[in-house]
């Protein structure tokens, strides 16, 4: 299986460089290769041209080394050339995701791709997954690999974790119905944000949970998250708060916004534009289908 190691060498913060850069590796020993990537030897990530490499993408000093989910999704585009491409196939490319959206999205995924058939869709898909919940913070990132192995009359799926951290390296590696995923995980409908959800809103939650590794479904529940946690936290009564959260989830900072007379009718814009957006992934996704 993939290895790399890192012993107590690993530069501070570096997890989030590290994933990126490895995902995107393996997925071209995948494409080079039938079962090329579960074998192969990752670089030396306690050097730091991974970093360096990551900065010149990110545009980031080099003290700067912690990356949110966009930043990793970022570079996982650039490695992989998505960015340069915009019909690119990205099936292969499920996101940097919180722990509990990746958990409520994979028992899915895996009857997807232990049905399917190499002419249906592709039978390999990686995430970055983040070691707190997506009512955290985040602290450390996880490099995840699923696939089917070619060749192996039983198509059995095999999985990889890579866990970087500043001071070791875990790989597993099992089946999947070993690990104990297909618990159902309390669904989270933000109800600091969304105080009494419409059946429509209630149902596009629903769908989001349930696809919560598109990177696309997966930057909505986050913003989702921590618009939720403002507005218990009352946060979201600071204007340089809620500045804050437009800019890194792309919601126009108007008038009312910027505000603090008219709170209640800038929470109301919020929510309206949060609830547009995940309709809009909804019927974007059906109709890709």
């Amino acid at each position: 299986m993939p290895r790399s190691e890192l012993c107590h060498d690993q530069p501070l913060n570096a997890c989030g460089y590290i994933a990126a850069d490895a995902v995107c590796r393996l997925r071209e020993a995948a494409l080079a290769e039938a079962n090329g990537w579960h074998r192969m030897k990752l670089p030396d990530y306690a050097r730091l041209e991974c970093i360096d490499r990551g900065n010149r993408v990110l545009r980031k000093r080099d003290l700067d080394r912690i990356l949110n989910s966009d930043q990793v999704n970022r570079l996982v585009r650039h490695y992989s050339y998505a960015d340069q491409r915009s019909q690119a196939e990205e099936e292969w490319w499920a996101g940097a995701v919180a722990p509990d959206h990746f958990l409520i999205g994979l028992p899915r995924m895996v009857d997807e791709k232990a049905a399917a058939t190499s002419g249906q869709q592709h039978r390999w898909r990686a995430w970055i997954v983040n070691t707190q919940s997506s009512a955290q913070l985040g602290s450390h990132w996880v490099t995840v690999v699923v696939g089917a192995a070619v060749g192996n009359s039983s198509q059995l799926l095999q999985s990889t974790a890579t866990w970087s951290t500043a001071g070791s390296m875990l790989e597993l590696n099992q089946p999947l119905q070993s690990i104990g995923t297909r618990a159902d995980p309390i669904t989270n409908n933000y109800a600091n944000l969304f105080e009494s959800p419409d059946p429509d809103l209630s149902n596009a939650l629903g769908w989001a949970h349930a696809n919560a590794m598109h990177p696309h479904v997966s930057a909505w529940l986050r913003a989702c998250s921590q618009w939720d946690s403002a507005v218990a936290t009352k946060e979201h009564q600071r204007r340089e708060k809620r500045r804050k959260l437009c800019k890194e989830h792309d919601i126009p900072f108007t008038k009312v916004v910027d505000t603090n007379k008219e709170l209640e009718t800038a929470m109301v814009y919020i929510r309206r534009q949060l609830t547009d957006r995940i309709k809009d992934i909804r019927r974007d996704n059906k109709l890709n289908n």
